[in-house]
């Protein structure tokens, strides 16, 4: 008898000391008095964590298949920003193949020139008029390429 109250006193005191696990045990205790009860809310819990196990695999599998793209969305980046470059930079290559010689030895005007300067006048004017001719065109064509590169970097879904 006394070795079932020393027993008794420990298994007690341990109890107090661990209020979780008497609350549990109580819990035990009440689950088998009332079977059905106890069941019904067993399979309860378990749907409820296969429901979380569902959604922590679910997560898993969305970060993965994220984690996956990311390489080839760089990629795919690269090849269009390279592909870009590569129709300027030939854009401007043909531009300046088909682009007539420019006129870079003009006739300078020296002191004892001065009786012709009035007739180079005219055509020094005509020469300048000719060139903000070709420059206005120049800038046309240009502001035109921008408006379809705009364009298509809408279209694309504004990728830079």
């Amino acid at each position: 008898m006394a070795m079932q109250n020393v027993i008794a006193y420990s298994i007690n005191n341990w109890l107090q000391d661990n209020p979780g696990i008497f609350r549990f045990l109580h819990l035990l205790g009440w689950g088998v008095h009332h079977p059905v009860i106890s069941l019904i809310l067993l399979v309860f819990i378990i749907a409820i964590l296969g429901s979380i196990i569902k959604a922590i695999i679910r997560l898993i599998e969305t970060a993965s298949w994220s984690i996956m793209q990311i390489p080839l969305k760089m990629l795919l980046a690269v090849l269009q920003l390279s592909w870009l470059s590569i129709t300027k930079v030939s854009s401007l290559i043909v531009y300046s193949i088909n682009q007539p010689a420019k006129a870079d030895n003009l006739p300078t005007l020296e002191a004892t020139d001065f009786p012709i300067i009035a007739a180079d006048k005219q055509k020094r004017l005509g020469e300048i008029s000719q060139r903000l001719t070709e420059l206005n065109q120049e800038q046309e064509e240009l502001l035109q390429e921008v408006n379809v590169l705009l364009a298509t970097q809408q279209a694309k879904g504004k990728f830079l």
